[in-house]
């Protein structure tokens, strides 16, 4: 299940149930609640990945511990604030550490 939820972190504005394999998965969201509404841009919003099993109960890892996700946001670089150890990017009006970076790519 995707969650998407707002800063309260307790109102979900976005929730999707797929069935997927193992490995890399892609989740596009589009600023839509379940509803269609637009969402209002330059909030922040938290994206939340479970992963359950066919009877809806949350996968483990071998310790016992909820599966972990690993995710990665994709967005146009509008600044650079080179006076940060490290430097960081600003995509999405969210400012990133370029040692978080992992692919540049142009358009």
């Amino acid at each position: 299940t995707v969650s998407v939820t707002d800063t309260s972190d307790n109102q979900v504005v976005f929730s999707q149930t797929r069935n997927g394999v193992a490995g890399a998965q892609q989740f596009n969201w589009d600023g839509h609640n379940n509803r269609g509404e637009q969402l209002p841009d330059g909030r922040t919003y938290k994206i939340t990945v479970t992963a359950t099993d066919a009877n809806g109960k949350p996968l483990k890892d071998d310790s016992g511990q909820p599966v972990k996700f690993d995710t990665q946001v994709q967005g146009i670089v509008t600044g650079v604030d080179v006076q940060k150890t490290p430097p960081a990017l600003t995509i999405n009006q969210q400012q990133f550490g370029v040692d978080k970076v992992t692919q540049v790519v142009t358009f």
